[in-house]
């Protein structure tokens, strides 16, 4: 398995001495997962002293192998509120990441936000003796002071 990422706009405007506002910075990547092993489809870093929303979008497509169905497919839309806290990665307010909407063809897929260290993981599940290609969109907006 290869795992790409691709950081783009990332200059982040300064509107004044103390306040940086990124708004629109985006990640981008695409994986191939062949079982039901949770898989880190995209590593995005958080900031120190910075507030950061992420809005993820993952969707996926069934490649072939020997279960499932032809043309099976899967979509996600999923919300997070991040900081760093003394060096860890933190959820705003304590919050879960927010799946906002979610459809898949097998029940077993599945695509999550999950944090590790001072990083936010994209982090998607497929099915046993399926060919499953992901691919996700990470829109990123950060204020930092």
């Amino acid at each position: 398995m290869s795992q790409k990422t691709l950081l783009q706009a990332e200059d982040p405007k300064i509107y004044d001495e103390e306040v940086r506002l990124s708004i629109g910075d985006t990640v981008v990547g695409r994986i191939n997962t062949t079982d039901a092993t949770v898989t880190t489809l995209l590593s995005i870093p958080l900031r120190p002293s910075a507030t950061t929303l992420l809005r993820v979008l993952v969707w996926a497509r069934r490649t072939g192998g020997s279960s499932g169905t032809a043309e099976d497919g899967a979509g996600y839309v999923l919300y997070g509120v991040y900081k760093v806290v003394a060096g860890v990665g933190t959820a705003v307010g304590g919050t879960t990441p927010t799946l906002d909407f979610g459809a898949e063809d097998q029940a077993g897929w599945n695509a999550t936000l999950t944090l590790s260290g001072q990083n936010v993981l994209v982090r998607v599940t497929g099915a046993a003796n399926n060919n499953i290609t992901w691919v996700a969109r990470a829109h990123v907006d950060r204020v930092e002071t």
